[in-house]
């Protein structure tokens, strides 16, 4: 850097210069040069490429090169100040002369004086320092950030991957610093419900299966067999080894430890597997247990096991490592949780004999994730928690959990060994009087009360048995929180209610036993609890009879992936609209081309309209979507490409009846504003949440304008209504009357304020804080207040013009009755709509004078474009002949007059 006075040269040499403004700049080991520059400089060497910078500091790197090159990304923020500078360019011209002129002088005076040229030396010696120390912390700061960005990159790519939990159903992402196989070297970065949310967040990490699962999986050979035992045998197995929240992953994308070898499917070595099963969790002949049948023996089944790859050493190994964690606490008073190895329960002999022989599916079970069970249920409870928002499989790996102490561990798990179970289907419970024989706690009806009442919100649509369950855990001591504790962060520990109650029966065609594979596989593809499943029934019944292989999962798998959805909005889609799940992947397709094809909708655009209204997947084709799509384009006059966009606004206009909602609307807005058909189709395809208004709702903000400014044509109210169709949006009490009360309150006049709301509609279609900001500005800037609140041209334009024709539109309206309640069609003139109903245009304009029927249908027309309002002409001629005598009351009091005068009360 080259210094003379106030302007700066740079010697770049050769070099290629890159600039980073925003992000946290890296420092590659190639660089030679960092060169410093200070607020509001150019750089006057580079050709063409002048580029003033605004920042404080800037460093640039430079590399060294036979050329000379600098990239440069601007943000916003200095492409404005940029534009400031080059707007008072000009300004600064002729205070730069005078400027020079007073440095010329004072250069003059400084020369005469030695004192004053020390004193100058000091100040750019102070001046040189303090720039240096800038730059070296700019530079030690670049530094740090350069390494936080490698430490990311290592973090956040190769160290980095993700496994299923099966105690918590979640996704849990770690990172390793050497191997995922050593677990000491592991923390947990965070953990999801669903597999493509921790995708999303970290992508380059390593997907690693479950540890329970052998290589090959199972589901990649899984076929759905015609005998219905068999295929009975395959839904089990769907729902068995079905991830919780994979969407449409499978277990053959993910990838398997070098540890799982590949075994062959044997039965014979299945068979010999269950045989030492048996012997191992078989109580000792002529003790009080020998005589106890196992309540989950006739769950275990040889292919069970052949599909696992268990042997008789796999399975003797494993049993001895549950044994030692659920007996291990005995050992010692007290057990340091902080420990790895050292967690465990504390029973005796007999009463592990009593869990194994009870709950068998544990020598099943990795040993780990037991481990990991046990470890949450003994951690100390964390200060302060909101049980929506927490991440337990992260909290653990902190060392925080249930807060339950060895000896409440203990009891909980002795008498209810299922609190262990890390799948669905082994997850359920005895029944209610094997429970109350074997809990023998006082006062148990009570206490299931009191359950029902602290933990409603969780035990909805959940079994009877988990009440009298958590009734055992409160009167051994765990509190309530506790409770809660352990119900959100392990939902294995409720099941569903197969049994439906009156409430479902009611509703329809239900199953008298609630296929359990089906509910379960629900709850681990859409990652939800009992609750949700119970209000998924309630809505469609027929739920109850779908096969969860056949059925659910063809439906889900075909409305994901032919829609691009997220898992969760897949569940959204299906808590909002559950009957999706009983139709065909046939219908889905149909829908989905018509949206493509005749709306011209994209995939992104027909997944966004669903989001908003999934029942758009369920309309007819031919009845329902097709005619609107008609009307919009054929009677509204809107272009093809507008209405895809109208549908993605608000999708909601395509379950609406043509004929008694959207057409009557129409005729509403055409009637009262004289306006044509194709000015109404502008009004829509501007804002198309007006058609979702009520035809009340239109009809009296329409008459709230008209009256309180004073209209004195229909087509004054058109043209107000085409300038800002936004209008019919607003509220009458709270937005509409404030902001005329408002503007007559600053006018001073109720005249001034009518025109300048005739001229500028836009004004009715302003936030009450846009509305007094603009009024604030006004009065400081001393301005008019009449010409300040006329149109301007600034801004965005945000109406639809269509393309108008030369004709002279006349718009007729085709009803089925006299009082067109329910409209048929909408025609642009009388030709049009005799074409329609064959007949000539004499016949159409002689039916539209008399009032008479032709063909079944009487038709109306609009008449002239200008008409001055009429609102008795609004209602039909039936109630206007029975309205002729009536009294009206009219009662003031306090000072607080009636806001409409007599006429628009009449």
């Amino acid at each position: 850097r080259q210094s003379r006075g106030n302007q700066f040269a740079f010697n770049f040499g050769h070099g290629c210069f890159q600039r980073n403004l925003q992000g946290n700049p890296y420092v590659p080991s190639q660089f030679t040069k960092i060169i410093y520059t200070p607020r509001s400089r150019k750089f006057p060497c580079l050709r063409g490429n002048e580029q003033s910078i605004t920042s404080p500091s800037h460093l640039f790197l430079a590399k060294g090169d036979s050329k000379s090159h600098l990239t440069i990304s601007l943000t916003t923020k200095e492409k404005r100040t940029r534009k400031k500078q080059h707007a008072t360019k000009k300004r600064n011209k002729t205070k730069a002369t005078k400027l020079e002129s007073i440095a010329k002088t004072s250069t003059k005076k400084t020369k005469r004086k030695s004192t004053s040229k020390d004193h100058s030396r000091r100040t750019k010696k102070k001046q040189t320092s303090a720039r240096d120390e800038t730059l070296q912390q700019n530079i030690s700061t670049i530094k740090k950030r350069s390494m936080q960005t490698k430490e990311q990159q290592i973090d956040y790519s190769s160290n980095v991957f993700i496994q299923f939990s099966r105690v918590f159903q979640r996704h849990v992402v770690y990172r390793c610093q050497e191997s995922p196989d050593e677990k000491e070297n592991m923390t947990v970065v965070q953990s999801f419900q669903f597999l493509d949310d921790s995708m999303k967040k970290f992508p380059n990490a390593c997907i690693l299966a479950p540890k329970d699962l052998p290589f090959p999986p199972p589901t990649c050979s899984l076929n759905v067999p015609d005998n219905s035992v068999d295929k009975k045998n395959v839904e089990d197995e769907l729902c068995e080894y079905t991830v919780a929240g994979m969407g449409l992953w499978s277990l053959c994308d993910v990838e398997y430890k070098t540890s799982n070898e590949s075994r062959r499917r044997d039965f014979d070595e299945s068979y010999a597997a269950l045989r030492t099963l048996l012997q191992l969790v078989s109580p000792p002949t002529g003790s009080s247990l020998s005589f106890n049948i196992p309540r989950h023996f006739f769950r275990l089944e040889p292919h069970r096991f052949a599909l696992r790859g268990h042997t008789p050493e796999s399975i003797t190994t494993n049993y001895h490592k549950i044994v030692n964690l659920l007996s291990c606490g005995r050992i010692g008073n007290a057990i340091d949780v902080g420990e790895k190895h050292q967690v465990g329960l504390a029973m005796d002999q007999s009463d592990v004999s009593f869990v194994m022989s009870n709950f068998p599916q544990l020598c099943l079970y990795d040993w780990h994730e037991v481990e990991t069970l046990i470890r949450f249920l003994v951690s100390p409870v964390p200060d302060s928690l909101s049980l929506a928002e927490v991440d337990w499989a992260k909290m653990l790996s902190q060392g925080y959990g249930a807060g339950l102490t060895i000896r409440q561990a203990t009891q909980t798990l002795r008498m209810m060994p299922e609190f262990m179970a890390l799948y669905h289907e082994d997850s359920r419970k005895p029944s209610i009087v094997y429970l109350y024989n074997q809990m023998q706690t006082p006062m148990l009806s009570k206490l299931c009360d009191e359950v029902n009442l602290q933990l409603n919100e969780y035990l909805e649509g959940t079994d009877p048995s988990d009440a009298y369950a958590f009734a055992f855990l409160h009167s051994i001591g765990i509190s309530w929180d506790q409770i809660r504790i352990l119900v959100s962060a392990l939902p294995l520990w409720i099941t569903n209610n197969l049994e439906p109650g009156w409430d479902l029966l009611q509703r329809g065609p239900v199953r008298t036993m609630l296929k359990r594979p089906s509910l379960d596989y629900l709850r681990q593809r859409l990652q939800v609890g009992p609750s949700q499943i119970y209000h998924l029934l309630k809505t469609h019944t027929r739920l109850s009879g779908y096969d969860s292989c056949s059925k659910i999962r063809p439906v889900l798998d075909a409305l994901q992936s032919r829609l691009e959805l997220s898992c969760v909005e897949l569940r959204k889609i299906i808590l909002r609209m559950p009957s999706l799940l009983g139709m065909k992947e046939s219908s889905f397709e149909a829908r989905i081309d018509f949206f493509q094809r005749e709306a011209g909708m994209s995939v992104l655009n027909i997944k966004k309209s669903v989001l908003k209204q999934p029942s758009l997947l369920q309309y007819s084709v031919d009845s329902s979507l097709r005619p609107k799509l008609q009307f919009f384009v054929d009677e509204l006059k809107i272009p093809p490409e507008f209405v895809g966009k109208i549908i993605v606004s608000a999708p909601a206009l395509m379950g609406l009846s043509l004929s008694k909602n959207l057409r009557p609307k129409a005729k509403s807005i055409i009637m009262m504003c004289s306006m044509t058909s194709r000015e109404v189709g502008s009004i829509v395809a501007t804002s198309p949440q007006v058609f979702l208004l009520s035809q009340k709702n239109i009809e009296s903000t329409l008459e709230f304008i008209s009256s309180e400014l004073a209209l004195t044509y229909s087509r004054e109210l058109g043209e107000m209504l085409l300038s800002a169709p936004r209008i019919l949006l607003q509220s009458l009490d709270s937005s509409l009357s404030m902001k005329i009360n408002r503007l007559r309150y600053l006018f001073e006049s109720k005249k001034i304020a009518n025109e300048v709301f005739k001229a500028n509609p836009r004004l009715l279609v302003l936030t009450k804080k846009v509305l007094e900001d603009r009024i604030q500005r006004c009065i400081e800037a001393n301005r008019d207040l009449e010409e300040y609140f006329m149109p301007s041209e600034k801004g965005r334009k945000k109406l639809v013009r269509l393309p108008t024709t030369s004709d002279i539109e006349n718009t007729v309206f085709i009803s089925t009755d006299v009082d067109f309640n329910s409209i048929s069609g909408i025609f642009p003139d009388h030709r049009s709509a005799a074409r329609h109903l064959g007949i000539s245009e004499r016949e159409i304009l002689d039916a539209c004078k008399e009032k008479i029927s032709i063909q079944g249908s009487y038709v109306c027309a609009l008449g002239e474009s200008r008409t001055p309002i009429k609102r008795q002409a609004l209602l039909p001629a039936r109630q206007v002949a029975r309205m002729r005598n009536i009294t009206f009351s009219i009662f003031v009091s306090g000072c607080v007059y009636p806001r409409d005068n007599f006429d628009s009360a009449r």
